[in-house]
């Protein structure tokens, strides 16, 4: 089954890789990852084909909220992966110690460096690191023997697939499940398409892409500019705000809190957490009525200012102060005229881009 889901995504991984010349391997290690489930979860919340935490996804402009989590986005999550893939390699300058870091996090791989005495081969520094990391790179290059020769191992071969979009700009928000009736689509097959909208709506604020069927862009551009703005929506939007209860909200809404709890998959009504987006359904609303329920989230490295000097703390390493002010390793050391990736508590490092 894995080499069967491989199969579909295999083609749009290999030519990111091309674009960002990386190795062609690395198109394998969502086999390790998440067996190519686009919809994998574990249970420390790392989600999608590629297993993003929310907060690296967030690093490398992936939307994760309750209404866009772009990690399920192949095609979105894929570019990101590899991006953070590249950095790590930057940093280490070795492939086994940046899978080794994408899998536990580079300031681990750096301490086991450290206890390794400053030896940076993986296989020295194994020891080192946690459990699942020291199987991690194993694993790696175990998979890699059994997909690249499948009929030794007795498993079938599967054909390649294109996954192929239009993208269609849509300005608020529009219910995939209105477009598929306006557009006589399958609303299953829209949803696949947008993998992302995590309840089959696009953001109130801002312009958001919409994938439809290849080929079928200017239709979809046709059908979503006939849509009256009262039509749009079919579910209206609320931000939990401090005090809000599930009664209070069903009566703002006129509609009963059963309703409430079971739109939003909400099994206690007593553990509202602040800040939650709740879908409340009810027809004829406008998206501009919606809009007014939130406001356009900011991506952490857009509200974060790049300061000209840091001083180094314990802990930091390149690649966290890197991520943490929107710049690259690369950059850093070239700003810094820095030959390796070894910094201390007390350094200080320019970083202007």
């Amino acid at each position: 089954a894995a080499l069967e889901r491989a199969a579909r995504w295999l083609p749009l991984i290999r030519s990111y890789l091309v674009q960002m010349q990386l190795p062609q391997d690395l198109a394998y290690l969502p086999l390790v990852e998440s067996a190519f489930h686009t919809h994998a979860r574990s249970r420390a919340k790392a989600t999608g084909l590629w297993q993003f935490m929310a907060g690296t996804a967030r690093l490398y402009q992936l939307r994760c909220d309750g209404l866009v989590d772009e990690r399920l986005d192949p095609q979105r999550a894929t570019q990101a992966a590899l991006a953070h893939l590249s950095d790590l390699y930057a940093t280490f300058g070795d492939w086994e110690l940046a899978l080794a870091a994408y899998n536990s996090g580079a300031g681990r791989v750096e301490k086991a460096i450290k206890r390794a005495k400053g030896n940076t081969d993986f296989w020295s520094i194994r020891r080192f690191l946690p459990r699942e990391t020291r199987n991690y790179v194993p694993a790696f290059w175990a998979a890699l023997i059994v997909v690249k020769q499948p009929q030794r191992f007795g498993l079938p071969t599967f054909p390649e697939q294109t996954w192929c979009r239009d993208m269609v700009p849509v300005e608020g928000a529009l219910d995939l499940e209105v477009l598929a009736e306006k557009g006589a689509w399958d609303l299953e097959t829209l949803r696949q398409l947008n993998p992302a909208l995590v309840r089959g709506i696009t953001p109130p604020a801002g312009v958001y892409q919409v994938a439809v069927p290849c080929g079928q862009g200017e239709q979809a551009r046709t059908v979503i500019a006939s849509i009256p703005p009262s039509e749009r929506i079919k579910r209206l939007f609320h931000t939990v705000r401090p005090g809000d209860t599930i009664a209070a909200i069903a009566r703002r809404y006129r509609v009963s809190p059963e309703t409430i709890m079971a739109a939003n998959n909400i099994t206690n009504p007593r553990a509202l957490r602040v800040g939650r987006e709740m879908v409340i359904p009810k027809a004829g609303w406008s998206a501009a009525t919606v809009a007014e329920n939130r406001e356009k989230p900011r991506s952490r490295a857009q509200s974060i200012r790049n300061p000209l000097r840091y001083r180094v703390r314990p802990g930091d390493t390149l690649y966290s102060i890197a991520k943490r002010h929107g710049l690259t390793v690369e950059a850093i050391r070239a700003k810094n005229n820095l030959s390796g990736t070894v910094i201390r508590p007390g350094d200080v490092l320019y970083l202007a881009p």
